[in-house]
C-alpha cells in the first residue's frame, strides 16, 4: 500500500500557498492599481485562513481514509482467502468426480500408468473447473479412453474440450449419431443433409457450418469418398455390420457424403457417448445398395468403437 493516499492538496505546504497567493495579489494589484492592495491583502489573509482549514480537514479525512482502507483491505484479504479455499475445494471435488467416473469406463487391460504425465497435468488443469455433471461425464470418458489406449487423445483435443460449451457438446453428440466405422476408420455419413433422416433429427446446414468453424468436421457441398481396394470392407454402426463388396475393379470409391471428421472430431468420436439414429441403418443400405451382395445379412454384433 502506498505511503500516502491523501488528496493532492495535502502535498502543498501552507507556506507555499501563502507565497503563491501573495504573488497573485501583487501581480493583480500591479494590473489594476496599488490602491487596491489593502483590500486584496485582506482577501489574501482570508484565503490563507480558508486554505489552512481545508488542509487540516483534508488531512483528518485522509487519516480516516487510511484507517478505513487498512480495515477494508484486511477484510478483502480474508474474503479472498476464503474464496480461494472454496475454489480449491470445488476444483478438488470436480477432479475426484471425473476420476471416479472414469474408473467405470476402464477396460480390463487399461494402462493408466502409461499415460504421459504432461498429458495428465494438462488434463486436470483444464477439467478442474468443470462442475456440470454431463460435462464431467464427457471428461471422464476422455480420461478413461486415454487410460485404455494411451495416445488416443491429443493435448489439442483436450484444449478444445476445455472451451466447449454444453450446447456444443450436445450438438456434437447429435451429429455423431451418424458416425460409423468403415474398416478401421471412424467417419461421418452425411450424404445429403436435406434428406429427412437428417432434418428429422435436427441436423441442418447451419449446424454443419458451425461444427466446421469450431474444428470438428470439414463440410463441403462436394461429396467426400473413401477409396478401398479390399474385396470386402466391413462397415460397423453400433452393434450392426454391413459387409460391402468391391465391384470388379481394382479400386472402389465409397461415397461418404459432404462432411468429413477432423482429427479432433475423430478423437471425440471414440468416446462413443452418442446414440444410434432410428432408421439410419436402413438408410445406409439404400445408399450403398450397389456394394451389397444380393442377400446381405447382419453379421454378429460388433463391439462399439
Amino acid at each position: 500500500m502506498p505511503e500516502d493516499n491523501s488528496p493532492a492538496l495535502l502535498n502543498l505546504n501552507l507556506g507555499d500557498v501563502s507565497k503563491s497567493l501573495e504573488i497573485v495579489t501583487e501581480n493583480f494589484c500591479k494590473a489594476i492599481g496599488s490602491c487596491c492592495k489593502p483590500k486584496y491583502t485582506v482577501q489574501m489573509a482570508k484565503a490563507i485562513g480558508e486554505a489552512r482549514i481545508i488542509i487540516e480537514q483534508a488531512a483528518a479525512t485522509a487519516s480516516a481514509i487510511r484507517v478505513h482502507t487498512d480495515v477494508y483491505e484486511e477484510d478483502v484479504r480474508r474474503r479472498a482467502k476464503h474464496r480461494r479455499e472454496e475454489e480449491d475445494i470445488q476444483r478438488q471435488l470436480n477432479m475426484e468426480s471425473i476420476a471416479g467416473t472414469a474408473i467405470l469406463h476402464l477396460n480390463a487391460d487399461a494402462k493408466p500408468e502409461a499415460v504421459n504425465s504432461d498429458w495428465i497435468t494438462n488434463f486436470f488443469d483444464k477439467c478442474r473447473i468443470v462442475s456440470d455433471s454431463e460435462m464431467q461425464d464427457l471428461w471422464a470418458r476422455v480420461l478413461a479412453g486415454e487410460a485404455n489406449s494411451p495416445g488416443s487423445f491429443s493435448k489439442r483435443t483436450i484444449n478444445f474440450i476445455s472451451e466447449l460449451e454444453k450446447s456444443d457438446a450436445e450438438l456434437i453428440s447429435k451429429i455423431f449419431g451418424f458416425c460409423l466405422t468403415v474398416g478401421e476408420e471412424v467417419t461421418l455419413a452425411i450424404f445429403n443433409w436435406q434428406d429427412p433422416i437428417y432434418t428429422n433429427n435436427k441436423v441442418a446446414f447451419g449446424s454443419l457450418i458451425y461444427l466446421e468453424s469450431i474444428g470438428v468436421l470439414s463440410f463441403n457441398q462436394q461429396k467426400f469418398a473413401l477409396r478401398f481396394s479390399a474385396p470386402v470392407i466391413p462397415v460397423r454402426y453400433f452393434d450392426k455390420t454391413l459387409n460391402l463388396e468391391r465391384p470388379d475393379t481394382n479400386f472402389s470409391q465409397l461415397e461418404m457424403g459432404s462432411a468429413l471428421l477432423t482429427n479432433t472430431g475423430r478423437e471425440l468420436a471414440q468416446i462413443n457417448q452418442f446414440l444410434p439414429v432410428e432408421g439410419f441403418w436402413e438408410y445406409l443400405q439404400e445408399k450403398w445398395a450397389k456394394y451389397l451382395p444380393k442377400k446381405q445379412e447382419d453379421a454378429a454384433p460388433a463391439s462399439q468403437s
